[in-house]
């Protein structure tokens, strides 16, 4: 069992030297026979890697990345199919609208502090499944919850949370208390 053990140490190391980049001798006899020994340096992964090319991504550049398919036939207009990063976008706004009551502004918001482009951000506003004055509703509701407003007080916070003035007022009308 120590055989074993000191084998598969053994083998493991010749691996790891392999791979890290060992040094290779090279035994040469020179035309008046004197011997030389050569060392030759095996270049280690990273000395390999080269930088050629480095691209900044902007919200242009993002804003290029919509790819327009081919209309089937002369009579359809081209439809656009959006980039990753809008898809991802607008995954992020689901997620943000399923787990609190957000208005637009502050869904769009919320996107650009988590660095999603602009372009995206508002992508993901326009293409969100949500019901704006269900949305007032619901961050209505959690202020009730957390702290009793008059009727003003929570428009005015409505108003601040950025939802429009007639979500607001759907949202005092239907708010349950």
């Amino acid at each position: 069992m120590k055989n074993f053990k000191l084998l598969a140490i053994v083998g493991i190391f010749s691996i790891a030297l392999v791979a890290c980049g060992g040094e290779d001798k090279v035994d040469e006899t020179n035309s008046d026979n004197t011997q030389t020994e050569t060392v030759e340096s095996t270049p280690k992964p990273t000395e390999a890697i080269e930088v050629t090319e480095t691209t900044e991504v902007t919200e242009e550049s993002l804003e290029s990345e919509v790819v327009e398919s081919e209309p089937e036939s002369s009579e359809q207009p081209a439809v656009t199919e959006p980039s990753p990063v809008y898809y991802s976008a607008l995954s992020s706004a689901n997620y943000y609208i399923s787990i609190k009551g957000m208005s637009q502004g502050s869904l769009y918001d919320r996107l650009v502090l988590d660095r999603v482009p602009k372009a995206a951000a508002q992508y993901a506003i326009d293409n969100v499944t949500a019901d704006w004055n269900e949305e007032a509703l619901e961050s209505a509701e959690n202020y009730q919850n957390a702290i009793t407003m008059s009727s003003q007080a929570l428009y005015d916070q409505l108003i601040y949370d950025q939802f429009t003035p007639e979500q607001v007022q759907y949202a005092i009308d239907n708010i349950s208390q």
